[in-house]
């Protein structure tokens, strides 16, 4: 009896660490992936971006190409991290144009040229 809560604890331990792993991994494409970086916000989103009839929530955003967009639900949030391009079509035009600039300076944006080359040490 004794192994089998043992088991049964391990289970849903291994679980909970599944859906946590979920909640917080993003796509695989860094071009598509949440910037985690210093932005200049444009202006704010009123509106939902994946239903742009429900008004966005304060506590809710996250920062995308240089953006801060906010969402009405958790739900609404995750959708959005699945398929961007699919909802920026409802953001405002400000905002529209400041991530277009922002994926063509990513884009355009070289590593640096002049490092050193390895040294091997025997």
């Amino acid at each position: 009896m004794a192994n089998s809560n043992r088991f049964l604890v391990a289970v849903m331990g291994v679980w909970a660490l599944a859906i946590w792993f979920a909640s917080v991994s993003v796509a695989a494409d860094p071009a598509s992936a949440v910037v985690i970086s210093p932005t200049t916000h444009v202006t704010a989103n009123e509106y939902c971006p994946v239903m742009p009839k429900t008004q966005a929530e304060a506590d809710l955003w996250l920062d995308y190409r240089g953006q801060r967009i906010y969402f009405c639900h958790e739900v609404c949030k995750t959708r959005f991290l699945r398929a961007p391009e699919k909802y920026l079509a409802n953001l405002p035009a400000a905002m529209q144009q400041a991530i277009r600039e922002h994926r063509q300076a990513v884009a355009t944006t070289e590593p640096p040229t002049d490092m050193a080359e390895p040294i091997m040490i025997t």
